[in-house]
C-alpha cells in the first residue's frame, strides 16, 4: 500500500482503532463515511478547480487563436497590397485611364480645331472675290499688265477692264 502510486485512505475501523494499515496509507480517516465524505469534498473540490482551470484554458487558447488570425490577416493584407500581380493591376488601370483621358483630350482638340478652321474657311468664302462679285460688285484691273487698280493710280483717259460675275466690260476713264 505505501508503494502505490494511486492515492489510499485508510478508513477501517472506529476512531479508536489503528492498524498498520493506517499508518501505509496516504490519508487516514476515522470512519468509512468521513473517508466518503472527504473523497467528495476534494472530489468537488478538484472538479470546481479543473473547471476553472477549463475556463482559463479556453479563454487562453480563444486570444492566442485571436492574436494568430489578426497576424494572418495582417500578413494577408501586407501581401495583397504588396504584390506584384495587384501592382501590374493597378498600373494596368492606371494605363486605361491615362489613355482614355489623352483619347479625349485628342477629341477635344481635334474638335476645337475643325470649328477653327470652319470658321476660318468661312471667313475666306466671305472674302472671295468671286462671292463678292455674285453679289453684284465689280473689280477693276488694268488691261495692259493684268492687275487691280485703284483710284489714286489712275489717270484721265485710262482704260480699264470691269469683271463681274457673269463676264467682263472694257471701260475707259473721263477728262476731268
Amino acid at each position: 500500500m505505501a508503494a502505490s502510486v494511486i492515492p489510499v485512505i485508510s478508513a477501517v475501523g472506529h476512531e479508536r482503532d489503528f492498524t498498520i494499515c493506517d499508518f501505509a496509507a496516504d490519508l487516514r480517516a476515522p470512519t468509512p463515511s468521513a473517508a466518503a465524505e472527504l473523497v467528495i469534498s476534494h472530489h468537488e473540490e478538484l472538479f470546481n478547480r479543473m473547471r476553472r482551470a477549463e475556463q482559463g484554458l479556453r479563454q487562453s487558447v480563444s486570444l492566442v487563436s485571436a492574436r494568430c488570425r489578426s497576424r494572418v490577416e495582417q500578413a494577408l493584407a501586407s501581401l495583397n497590397r504588396h504584390a506584384p500581380g495587384r501592382t501590374l493591376q493597378l498600373r494596368a488601370q492606371r494605363i486605361d485611364e491615362l489613355e482614355m483621358r489623352l483619347l479625349h483630350a485628342v477629341r477635344t482638340a481635334a474638335a476645337d480645331r475643325r470649328a477653327k478652321l470652319e470658321r476660318l474657311s468661312a471667313s475666306l468664302l466671305a472674302r472671295d472675290p468671286a462671292k463678292l462679285l455674285e453679289r453684284g460688285y465689280a473689280l477693276v484691273f488694268d488691261p495692259a499688265t493684268g492687275l487691280p487698280v485703284t483710284t489714286s493710280h489712275v489717270p484721265p483717259e485710262t482704260r480699264l477692264d470691269l469683271r463681274f460675275a457673269d463676264g467682263r466690260l472694257p471701260v475707259r476713264t473721263l477728262k476731268e
